[in-house]
């Protein structure tokens, strides 16, 4: 029988095993700039809307971190004016919607990926 060198192959599994133990941690501040660059672009589109008056200051973000994830959820708080929230990014049966929930998110993307790969290559 014939034996096969994997030591390499082992090393490359070692390697990535360990990873999110070490670029979890240096992806906190990108999340949080993420979260609050597109709260901001929400909180922008929610003003200013006649019926639904203050409805900008009920968006919010959280990040929520686990052993191999970074979670940015980034919404309206469901009390007050927020509740109003489906409404503004949906419309109703005699409404159409007046805001686009997820243009911050979109306009945020390219920035969060490109500082993912920074921070995750510094990780190593």
């Amino acid at each position: 029988m014939r034996e096969i060198d994997t030591s390499q192959l082992d090393a490359l599994a070692r390697g990535f095993m360990a990873a999110p133990a070490k670029v979890i941690p240096s992806l906190l501040p990108v999340a949080h700039k993420a979260g609050g660059n597109i709260k901001t672009r929400m909180r922008k589109d929610a003003s200013g809307h006649r019926h639904l008056a203050g409805l900008e200051r009920f968006v919010q973000y959280d990040v929520e971190v686990d052993a191999t994830s970074v979670t940015v959820d980034v919404g309206f708080r469901k009390e007050g004016r927020g509740n109003l929230a489906n409404i503004a990014a949906f419309g109703s049966p005699t409404s159409a919607p007046v805001m686009d929930i997820t243009a911050g998110l979109y306009a945020e993307v390219p920035n969060f990926m490109r500082w993912v790969a920074k921070v995750g290559s510094e990780a190593f």
